[in-house]
């Protein structure tokens, strides 16, 4: 329990990083590396990844108001496949320009990744 759940009125359940079911993606402008991880370990409980909580927050949001539009919002999360959504980062950031998340998860170790831009 921290601060921030004792003061909150609704809190969700959230993957530590070594438990993330989804690829995880982050850069600097002050360095050249592109670092893309995944968790190996399983879930202590019945938690889940950030982009898989907002997902079906906002499908249950949708079907609550009768508006399939928040669940088309996270269309290929709730499909299993978020990746897309980091592709098209890539796609359209300067520095990952031509990367693909495919080619990167097959060269890489399957461990801890890092990849000079």
């Amino acid at each position: 329990m921290t601060a921030t759940v004792e003061y909150s009125d609704v809190t969700f359940p959230a993957n530590s990083w070594p438990e993330f079911r989804t690829l995880e993606v982050t850069a600097a402008c002050s360095n050249p590396f592109l670092q893309v991880w995944k968790g190996k370990i399983s879930a202590l409980y019945d938690t889940k990844d950030d982009v898989m909580i907002s997902a079906l927050v906002a499908a249950k949001i949708g079907e609550l108001v009768g508006d399939k539009r928040c669940a088309d919002y996270w269309k290929f999360v709730l499909e299993a496949s978020p990746e897309v959504y980091m592709q098209r980062l890539f796609d359209t950031s300067t520095t990952t320009r031509g990367f693909r998340v495919d080619d990167i998860m097959a060269v890489v170790s399957t461990e801890f990744r890092v990849v000079r831009l």
